[in-house]
């Protein structure tokens, strides 16, 4: 039960605030114009790389994932998942041209957002 409350709070705080950004990000990859809050990455101690050559976002983290959401440009999901890990890739072939919000439930119920354009 537990679990069913805090996803519908996950989805009505991320559809509420779609691509809502309170700081500029300091922290960029421009090859695909990937933007996250540097102050959030060293919290969670998040690394993020780009593999050219696979076309995938690498997202490694010092923290459980619990699920992770992805929503294009309008706020429509594009999907979510149950992660429970410390690692993400995203075959970014799987995405259209566009604006994407990606956001990442932490084990302590702590939501945290990126932004990339493919």
């Amino acid at each position: 039960m537990k679990n069913l409350i805090l996803t519908i709070a996950f989805f009505s705080f991320t559809l509420g605030s779609a691509f809502a950004n309170n700081d500029p990000s300091d922290f960029i990859i421009d090859a695909i114009s990937f933007e996250m809050d540097k102050a959030e990455m060293s919290q969670y101690d998040i690394n993020v790389s780009y593999d050219l050559q696979q076309g995938s976002l690498n997202i490694a983290t010092g923290a459980t994932i619990e699920f992770v959401q992805v929503l294009d440009a309008e706020g429509n999901l594009e999907y979510q998942l149950p992660l429970f890990s410390d690692n993400l890739v995203l075959d970014l072939d799987d995405f259209n041209q566009g604006d994407y919000q990606v956001n990442f439930l932490f084990e302590n119920d702590q939501i945290v957002s990126s932004t990339f354009s493919k």
